[in-house]
């Protein structure tokens, strides 16, 4: 169970009027005692699933994409026109595909939907470029929430977000100013941190700034 502060203080407050323009010194208001503040419970739905639960399920469904710099091109962008959209299939699931038996998924990609598309493109397509050097021209995988996780059932792909995270070879961050600000995106470095010691986290987070026009 999670606690939440819930204010006595948000209640509607009764309106005073006004009914002299000159009031008594019996009617001299008193200032306002401190208002208590009272604990709610609200239920935690992922608190009642085992670990090993969680593990089974993020197993079952882990998914990645390949690389496809048309589709990438698409897929970056946080509001897409009509004619955009009409490029990529309704289902952006179809996008990706299972992971095989004994793979790991190359990069999981950290990033904020509000920083610039073209910009973190010049990103991928750099980080591409040198894995295939690097890698005798085969291209990298990567996990991407919009199309890994089932958007008809995103609760669902949200639960085992941590598992996705450490599944996958490295945390590829294309950091642009919203970056920070972003929730997600500090769990997902989070993530790294707290379950892997500091030297390890480090070799595994890849760090791109991205740098925008204007």
């Amino acid at each position: 169970m999670m606690k939440i502060e819930k204010s006595q203080e948000m209640k509607r407050r009764p309106v005073m009027r006004k009914t002299s323009s000159v009031m008594a010194p019996s009617e001299t208001l008193e200032p306002a005692a401190p208002k208590k503040k009272e604990l709610i419970f609200v239920p935690n739905r992922c608190g009642s699933l085992r670990a090993s639960e969680l593990l089974r399920s993020a197993t079952r469904n882990m998914r990645c994409i390949e690389w496809d710099e048309r589709i990438w091109s698409l897929l970056l962008i946080r509001s897409p026109t009509a004619e955009e959209k009409a490029m990529l299939p309704e289902d952006l699931n179809t996008l990706s595909r299972p992971v095989e038996e004994g793979e790991k998924i190359d990069f999981f990609l950290s990033h904020s939907w509000y920083d610039d598309a073209d910009a973190k493109m010049e990103v991928l397509e750099s980080v591409v470029e040198r894995f295939k050097h690097k890698h005798h021209g085969k291209t990298p995988t990567f996990w991407l929430d919009k199309v890994c996780i089932d958007q008809s059932n995103i609760s669902e792909g949200l639960k085992v977000l941590v598992i996705n995270v450490m599944a996958c070879e490295k945390l590829l961050v294309c950091c642009g100013k919203t970056y920070p600000t972003r929730l997600w995106c500090v769990l997902e470095l989070f993530t790294v941190f707290a379950f892997t010691d500091e030297e390890t986290a480090f070799r595994k987070i890849d760090f791109r700034p991205i740098v925008e026009e204007g």
